[in-house]
C-alpha cells in the first residue's frame, strides 16, 4: 500500500482508541543525559505548573537512580 492510500485509510478510520489500550509512557526512558534532563526541565518550567514541576523532579530523580544502577550493577 502506498503512502497516499495509507493516509486515506487513517483519515477515514472511525474506530476510537481507548486510553486504557495505549502503552504506558514513562519519560524516564528518555532522560538518559544531562542535556536531556535540562531540556525536559526547561519545558516543564515553561508550563508554569507547580504540580507538573514536582512530578518532573521525581522523574529526574528516578532517571538518575536508574543511571547509577546501570553503572554499578
Amino acid at each position: 500500500m502506498n503512502f497516499e492510500a495509507q493516509t486515506r485509510k487513517w483519515m477515514t478510520m472511525t474506530e476510537r482508541i481507548r486510553a486504557a489500550d495505549l502503552p504506558v509512557f514513562d519519560s524516564v526512558r528518555y532522560l538518559d543525559s544531562e542535556e536531556a534532563i535540562t531540556a525536559y526541565l526547561a519545558d516543564i518550567r515553561a508550563a508554569n505548573d507547580p504540580e507538573l514541576l514536582a512530578a518532573a523532579l521525581k522523574d529526574v530523580a528516578r532517571a538518575r537512580r536508574a543511571s547509577v544502577a546501570v553503572q554499578f550493577p
